[in-house]
């Protein structure tokens, strides 16, 4: 929902993460919305010493 509102200028831009279906990239994909897999699994800087 983030990415869509982001996109259609509803949100001010930002970089955002989160975890998606197959499906969820692929319709983000087909309107238009970048879509990126992140390359190492993200950790919460809370849980890190």
């Amino acid at each position: 929902a983030e990415a869509r509102a982001i996109h259609a200028g509803e949100a001010d831009e930002r970089p955002i993460h989160g975890q998606a279906s197959v499906g969820d990239a692929r319709a983000l994909i087909d309107e238009g919305i970048p879509v990126a897999p992140l390359p190492l699994p993200l950790r919460d800087p809370k849980s890190e010493n």
